[in-house]
């Protein structure tokens, strides 16, 4: 009896689960909890977890390489699509002021404007009629106008054609991203012709030569 009495009052003074004390010298120690198998660190599970984020950071720099080796690839051909265009649009101006001088039976002027890379053309009395007027592409110049043995490299030139299509045979140096280029139209034909150097434009202009 003596010993169950003495059983009820240590549990009653030390208590029981994760809050048991223990009584030394009269002090209450309190004890640690214990964590159990399910709330301690898991070391898998936090190496797993590292390796995961240093692989999300290397499929970004991959993206990122991929990204900047596509954009370079579509540098290529987007620059030849511009320098394209650029062609088409010298080819465009200079054979419709031709077409409009033989059909009005006038004098057509172009006026290459090195100021800020326009070209305009006039018809009508004295030529003083403005009916269009185009710059180049965002990032071209003309750098240079060559006519005959003469070159100019600013202000305004002007191109007369005359009513039977007739011009003086002249060049345009053009200048770009990835062009350098002369660009020469003959005067008599109007057929357009690239060259890569001054050597090769001088050939070009002295077979191609026309006066008015």
């Amino acid at each position: 009896m003596k010993m169950h009495r003495l059983i009820s009052f240590a549990k009653r003074r030390v208590g029981t689960g994760s809050q048991t004390a223990a009584l030394r010298g009269g002090f209450k120690i309190p004890m640690t909890p214990v964590l159990k198998y399910s709330e301690a660190p898991d070391r898998a599970t936090q190496i797993a977890a590292g390796f995961t984020l240093i692989e999300v950071m290397l499929s970004v720099l991959i993206l990122a390489l991929l990204a900047t080796a596509a954009a370079m690839s579509l540098a290529q051909p987007l620059r030849a699509a511009r320098s394209h265009d650029l062609l088409r649009q010298l080819r465009s101006i200079d054979s419709s002021a031709r077409a409009a001088a033989v059909a009005s039976g006038q004098d057509v002027r172009m006026v290459f404007d090195l100021s800020d890379n326009s070209i305009a053309r006039l018809d009508g009395p004295q030529l003083l009629a403005l009916r269009s007027r185009e710059n180049l592409p965002i990032g071209y110049q003309i750098d240079q106008i060559r006519v005959s043995a003469q070159s100019t490299f600013s202000g305004a030139v002007p191109i007369d054609v005359s009513p039977m299509g007739f011009s003086r045979s002249y060049a345009l140096h053009i200048l770009g991203p990835s062009f350098d280029r002369w660009i020469i139209f003959a005067g008599m034909s109007g057929d357009m012709t690239q060259a890569p150097d001054d050597a090769a434009t001088d050939a070009i202009l002295a077979t191609t030569a026309s006066t008015m």
